[in-house]
């Protein structure tokens, strides 16, 4: 079993465009964990047992082969070993039990965080390829095939309308019309947000809608929010092709950062070279 896990509210001070981030994690946290869990839970189709905090039965662990170290999602491994080898018992959510996490330190660790969690759903897809076709047609239950396909297959065509649809305008239509489009699609993913808020205020405590209300015009900020997460993840879906598995993963402004020196220390050698040869 697993529970919810919240964010806890910090008084810490914090730059705005940060403050805005650990807000968004907060109403991230929130949804993920008030409803997104509990939904899961209904239809039995949880896809992850926290690691962060996580329940089992003596006799159901037994029967796993425990975490595995070949996956950076060690926790997500074990729910489908429970899956796989425990199928009497039932894999549920507690939204009554909770505990709390510290936020983020920084958006460097954000990006970590979900890079690790995007690398370590394929690492542990590739590990469970038997479980993921047994239950690729399932509609209703537990169906990582169904999480992959939203996950990475319809990241494509997200791709395509962010980074196109300005392509329209070389075929004649005019730049009001594109900004509407993004303005339309903006209030459509502002109106899921809010609904998802909405409903997990509804089943909060009082402690939370506190925090909730003070929160609440960050709301307005989700839709960015989101859009950022999903580049993170698509870029932890690149990383898991290229590079081994680590816990820690580096920031792209420092890979950046990095790239820039090499480059220019790599111009200065040219340069160099090119005057001894002159000489």
């Amino acid at each position: 079993m697993t529970g919810f896990i919240e964010i806890l509210p910090e008084d810490e001070a914090h730059p705005f465009w940060f403050q805005q981030i650990l807000n968004c994690e907060y109403l991230e946290y929130l949804t993920v964990f008030g409803i997104g869990r509990s939904y899961q839970s209904l239809f039995r189709s949880i896809y992850t047992l926290s690691g962060a905090f996580t329940a089992f039965r003596r006799e159901a662990l037994a029967a796993t082969l425990l975490y595995n170290a070949e996956t950076v999602s060690e926790d997500t491994d074990l729910t489908f070993q429970l899956y796989e080898r425990t199928p009497s018992f039932r894999v549920a959510n507690f939204p009554d039990v909770r505990i709390y996490v510290q936020p983020i330190t920084s958006l460097a660790a954000l990006y970590s965080q979900r890079v690790r969690w995007q690398r370590g759903q394929l690492e542990v897809s590739a590990l469970h390829k038997k479980l993921i076709r047994q239950r690729a047609s399932s509609l209703l239950g537990f169906s990582p095939a169904r999480t992959l396909l939203v996950d990475h297959t319809l990241s494509f065509p997200r791709l395509v309308w962010m980074f196109f649809l300005p392509i329209l305008m070389t075929f004649g239509y005019s730049l009001s019309l594109l900004v509407a489009a993004y303005l339309f699609m903006y209030l459509f993913y502002l109106m899921l947000e809010t609904t998802w808020a909405g409903a997990a205020y509804a089943f909060a405590d009082d402690q939370t809608r506190t925090h909730v209300r003070r929160i609440w015009p960050s709301v307005f900020l989700m839709p960015l929010y989101r859009v950022m997460i999903f580049f993170f993840r698509f870029s932890g879906f690149l990383i898991a092709l290229t590079e081994p598995g680590t816990w820690r993963i580096t920031s792209p402004l420092w890979q950046i950062q990095a790239g820039l020196m090499d480059l220019r220390l790599r111009w200065r050698l040219f340069l160099r070279s090119l005057r001894r040869q002159e000489e």
